[in-house]
């Protein structure tokens, strides 16, 4: 088979036979292609049996008695050696436009078609935010922009309509989220597929299978956005450390910022990668742009949705917080069984906060570390901003590890500080507050039926007489608790007197002080 016909045939590919394809010439074992793509090892199997089809690999024929599969990986390799060796840009040129002119490859996307942006809501306040998006898009020297923040801030919103009205500054628009992650091979041969590119996989390098995309990026005014850049990072670990598949990534943006072109690259995340921090200084084509609450916009939403009340407003942003989403979901709770009424729904619920807002602070917490989780539970319940002196004797870190540990909650966006004290905003706080608690009385009651306790949770092995004299006369948390008792008030006296395990921290100290909360002393 000819090179020119090996290119066509590989174009007549959809995503996932061709990554199987790619990995398989790359050597790989069909078990480790399956763990790769998330497949079944079967799945793999028959993609490549399809693969010798698709080339006309049989038993016979020039082959003669050849397995199908080394058949296959000979024609393809053969195929891609050939140019690596000679490295005969004109030739290579030749076969690719002679798989154009077959028309084989499907019809990309138009120049600066938004039809790839995500649909998104009314954008609420955020007027410097977007003049500062479109002076990124106004500026030619500018090659790498990264928007951060927490969840729920808005940020695909901010970045999605301030494209939709600057379109006609780029030649070409490419929306990828990264939710779920993909490989870097597979980003590239996705986007320069749809920019009427045909990248030769090649097999040698990094470097040459990035080649591609900055030829396109020089010729033509791009604007590359990858959103949710941060489900490329390893949970339970500090923030911005690069999963091990996708540590490629980190290359690209360091090429991006190093290397000449007209195009501009944005990046939205929570958090920076680690890596990026050693870009941000003057002089290099690098911006950030760090998304937090509505701020005085947020009277505007609440007004606009219709809500009533407006004397407890601050209370309901102060409380729930002032990022978009939380409100939208708090206001579903309040129109449906308030009548809208925020007044009313925060004599109910002081802590403001709903079970949906709850999920979603929950799904973000459940990314950090763990050491970074019990820090967070610790200054909730402190009331008050924390010092690190006060903090420190509370957690199981040296000086450097706890410094670590601050410093990714920070770039997080989870911790605040003021004056030198720690503290977190009122809606992370109550967050914490809450799942600290409903992941206590979740123990109880299995404790209850069960006679185990379930210590997996961070916010159950925190150890509250350490750092507090009495931490029941913390009001919310003792709000919360007894909420909990209210939907089973027998709990405490149904418990038995003595646990076939040891109890964990937190319920070893709550179970010694259950007088202020039920009226009976629990016998352990």
């Amino acid at each position: 088979m000819k090179a020119a016909d090996f290119i066509q045939r590989f174009y007549q590919l959809t995503p996932k036979p061709k990554a199987v394809f790619i990995a398989f010439l790359d050597g790989a074992e069909d078990e480790a292609i399956a763990v790769q793509l998330k497949l079944s090892t079967p799945t793999v199997r028959k993609h490549i049996q399809n693969l010798c089809d698709h080339f006309e690999i049989t038993a016979a024929g020039e082959f003669g008695k050849q397995n199908r599969r080394q058949a296959l990986f000979n024609l393809g390799q053969g195929i891609l050696q050939e140019w690596l060796v000679t490295k005969n840009p004109e030739a290579l040129q030749a076969s690719l436009l002679t798989a154009s002119e077959t028309g084989s490859q499907p019809q990309p996307s138009s120049p600066a078609d938004l039809n790839g942006l995500p649909q998104v809501g009314q954008l609420w306040g955020r007027q410097a935010e977007q003049a500062q998006l479109k002076t990124w898009f106004a500026d030619p020297d500018l090659r790498l922009g990264i928007i951060t923040g927490l969840p729920g801030c808005g940020k695909t919103s901010l970045v999605a309509q301030t494209i939709a009205a600057a379109a006609d500054q780029f030649d070409w628009i490419n929306w990828r989220s990264l939710s779920p992650p993909l490989s870097l091979l597979q980003y590239l041969d996705e986007a320069l597929t749809q920019a009427k590119q045909r990248p030769l996989p090649l097999l040698d390098s990094l470097e040459n299978q990035l080649d591609p995309l900055f030829t396109l990026l020089r010729r033509q005014r791009c604007l590359l956005v990858c959103d949710d850049w941060q489900c490329l990072f390893s949970p339970q670990q500090f923030a911005g450390h690069y999963q091990a598949p996708y540590q490629d990534y980190q290359t690209l943006l360091e090429r991006l910022i190093q290397t000449p072109h007209q195009s501009l690259i944005l990046i939205i995340s929570q958090t920076l990668p680690t890596g990026m921090r050693r870009w941000l200084r003057p002089g290099l084509p690098v911006q950030t742009l760090t998304l937090t609450g509505l701020g005085q916009a947020a009277p505007l939403l609440l007004e606009n949705l219709g809500l009533t009340g407006k004397s407890a407003w601050p209370q309901l942003m102060a409380t729930c917080g002032d990022r978009p989403l939380s409100l939208l979901l708090v206001n579903d709770v309040i129109q449906s069984l308030f009548a809208g009424n925020v007044d009313q729904y925060l004599s109910f619920n002081p802590l403001g906060i709903c079970e949906d807002h709850l999920t979603l602070v929950q799904q973000s917490l459940t990314g950090l570390s763990p050491i970074e989780q019990k820090i967070l539970t610790v200054i909730a319940l402190a009331e008050t901003p924390i010092s690190l002196q006060d903090l420190a004797p509370q957690i199981p870190l040296n000086q450097l590890g706890l410094l670590a540990a601050l410093t990714s909650l920070r770039n997080r966006h989870y911790l605040q500080e003021s004056d030198t004290l720690l503290y977190l905003e009122a809606a992370i706080a109550n967050s914490v507050l809450s799942l600290t608690v409903k992941r206590l009385w979740q123990e109880l009651v299995q404790l209850q039926q069960e006679n185990i306790v379930t210590r997996s949770s961070y916010w159950v092995e925190y150890d509250f007489q350490q750092a507090f004299a009495d931490p029941m006369a913390h009001p919310q948390f003792q709000h919360l608790w007894q909420s909990y008792q209210s939907e089973n008030p027998d709990l405490l006296s149904a418990l038995p007197s003595e646990c076939p395990v040891p109890l964990s921290p937190a319920l070893g100290y709550l179970s010694r002080n259950w007088q202020g909360l039920s009226g009976s002393v629990h016998p352990n």
